[in-house]
């Protein structure tokens, strides 16, 4: 007897989408009946089909849709295990995240923080604002020592002047005593607008881009005031 399963192609379970999968083999399921059902009409009475093949094409086709089975249940645990990461990242909303990222943003004319690393001791650390424009708006020294710093900006530019809410770059650069270039690390905060969800993926809406949930280092209360150190 020739093996139907194999003619027929019985679907497997890896990498395809479970129902997709189920489906290919109800259909190939049905074809093989057919054919059984054809040659157990047409065998040689003296020569009677061997039953063992016919069942071990069963049992196949019942390993394989249990496995599917056990796919679609995975498929299900991953989706609500994305789903309750999307509902507890609901609760960032309002929220300032940290992320590796060199910016500060200005609310309701107020400034706000962010942090920056040296490697190694400095000389001289100069601290660069600009717009979105990337006009320069503030500059001033920074901190030289090794380690983590706190930058607090007050929303002001170099003449005191208010300026208008929105998101400002911060640029950072160091040198020591041999004007070598000093490794900087910026790290910031962005108040968190909404939530999407996409692929199981989460996708946090902020500062008019999105950050993904996997790259916040840390969360914290929205600042409301600030001035520079």
């Amino acid at each position: 007897m020739t093996e139907i399963s194999g003619a027929l192609g019985v679907p497997g379970t890896g990498g395809g989408d479970a129902a997709a999968a189920r489906d290919e083999l109800g259909e190939t399921f049905d074809n093989f009946l057919t054919l059984l059902t054809t040659q157990l009409q047409y065998q040689d009475p003296l020569s009677p089909m061997d039953s063992n093949q016919f069942t071990e094409q069963l049992v196949h086709f019942t390993n394989v849709e249990q496995s599917i089975a056990q796919t679609e249940k995975l498929e299900e645990l991953l989706a609500l295990s994305g789903f309750n990461k999307t509902a507890q990242a609901v609760g960032f909303i309002g929220k300032q995240v940290e992320v590796e990222d060199s910016f500060i943003e200005v609310v309701g004319g107020a400034g706000g923080t962010m942090e920056y690393e040296l490697a190694d001791n400095a000389a001289r650390t100069r601290i660069s604002i600009a717009d979105e424009n990337g006009t320069l708006v503030r500059s001033f020294e920074g901190q030289t020592e090794a380690g983590r710093h706190t930058l607090s900006w007050d929303g002001r530019d170099s003449a005191g002047q208010q300026l208008p809410d929105g998101v400002y770059s911060v640029y950072v650069t160091a040198v020591d005593r041999d004007n070598a270039t000093v490794e900087v690390a910026p790290l910031s905060y962005a108040t968190v607008k909404g939530v999407r969800s996409e692929d199981g993926k989460t996708w946090l809406e902020a500062n008019g881009a999105e950050i993904a949930l996997d790259d916040v280092r840390a969360i914290r209360s929205a600042q409301t005031d600030a001035t520079v150190n």
